[in-house]
């Protein structure tokens, strides 16, 4: 027989709070089961059923999140509940809203709901899933974790209450290293855009160039084609490989990719595009 647990708090007062992921994830098992959490023991509100072909108790504890064990503990009893046959859904601080994160130990990390079911429970070795609810430095925890979660938050929230919901009936029928293979995703970090540096200047006497520099991860990248046209005096510019040459030395800027050069012709110069790797700095 398996046990899933979700942990919260009881009380219209504490619903749709941040510390009550579990509850929502126990509540959207019943509903995609057909199934109703109703049935009072055990300090709590449970319902025994068959999912998948195992015989399963779906438990939300009624004691408030700190004493949240007593339930557990009175359920495993009762039913004859092994420790690696249950499973306890929780919210997590360190996860960001929309994610979940799967483990098969570890310690409560703070969380005084999962440090009362490891006491009760007598170890950290049972199977849990954490629903991420994030952090906001400018709000304690203890008041940030009963506050409810904003409009802007929902649809990652639900999104991740499916997911911890589908990995949670996964697991009855396979293992849980199974499960964490399918459903431990790590969030895709968006790429940072990469910032033009500021308009450069270098002066040699005859000319002066302005342009644009982009960083350049490799030889392959090209440089901005937002670079100004160089203006030169006439004599000055008898060949273009000598201002390519003073153009690459007298670069400020040692360790960034340059892209230009100048074709001179009479007192225009007209730009093409070449790649310049800027030598380092000599010691």
């Amino acid at each position: 027989m398996k046990l899933i647990v979700g942990l919260g708090n009881p009380g219209v007062k504490y619903e749709n709070t941040r510390h009550n992921a579990g509850f929502m994830v126990l509540d959207r098992i019943a509903q995609m089961t057909d199934q109703s959490i109703s049935k009072k023991k055990f300090e709590g509100s449970y319902v025994k059923t068959k999912l998948r072909g195992e015989d399963v108790i779906l438990l939300k504890p009624e004691t408030y999140m700190n004493l949240s064990g007593f339930s557990v503990r009175a359920c495993m009893d009762f039913f004859k509940i092994d420790r690696k046959d249950i499973l306890v859904i929780y919210d997590d601080l360190d996860t960001p809203v929309g994610s979940i994160r799967l483990k098969t130990k570890g310690s409560a990390g703070g969380h005084n709901g999962m440090k009362s079911v490891i006491g009760s429970v007598l170890g950290e070795d049972f199977n849990r899933i954490r629903v991420g609810i994030g952090r906001d430095p400018k709000i304690k925890i203890i008041d940030y974790v009963l506050t409810k979660f904003r409009a802007d938050e929902v649809e990652d929230l639900n999104k991740a209450i499916d997911q911890a919901a589908k990995a949670a009936l996964f697991s009855l029928n396979h293992t849980f290293e199974q499960t964490m293979n399918r459903y431990n995703v790590k969030p895709k970090k968006a790429k940072p855009k990469p910032t033009p540096e500021k308009a450069q200047i270098f002066t040699n006497n005859e000319e002066t160039a302005t342009y644009t520099l982009d960083s350049h991860d490799s030889k392959d990248s090209k440089g901005s084609k937002d670079s100004k046209s160089a203006n030169c005096d006439k004599d000055s510019a008898a060949n273009a490989n000598s201002v390519i040459a003073r153009s690459e030395n007298e670069c400020p800027l040692a360790e960034e990719h340059v892209e230009t050069t100048y074709s001179l012709s009479g007192s225009e110069i007209e730009r093409a595009e070449f790649f310049v790797e800027s030598k380092p700095e000599s010691k």
